[in-house]
């Protein structure tokens, strides 16, 4: 069972932070899927003032569809490949747009 992220609604900026102790901007990657697969987003990372902390964010989720979207982060190091745990994101139906 993945994680949850909790609700956004579609259309709207979706971001969160995440701790992952030791490693660096340039080891990190991530992006978010349907499902089945398919890819909907590439997530961009930046950088905190916090030691080991990362902002997390997608600008346009206008295409993603309503329902449960997945993502995790990957980091990449010394010839090593590690995830997070998968995580999710509920996606409702925006009603101001």
């Amino acid at each position: 069972m993945a994680t949850s992220l909790g609700t956004i609604k579609r259309g709207d900026s979706f971001n969160y932070y995440a701790t992952w102790a030791g490693a660096t901007l340039a080891e990190l990657s991530s992006q978010v899927r349907t499902a089945n697969g398919r890819l909907l987003a590439e997530v961009t990372i930046e950088e905190t003032t916090k030691p080991d902390m990362f902002r997390l964010f997608v600008t346009d989720t206008s295409k993603w569809p309503f329902g449960l979207v997945y993502t995790d982060i990957q980091r990449r190091f010394d010839g090593n490949i590690v995830s997070s745990e998968t995580m999710e994101i509920e996606v409702q139906k925006d009603v101001s747009r």
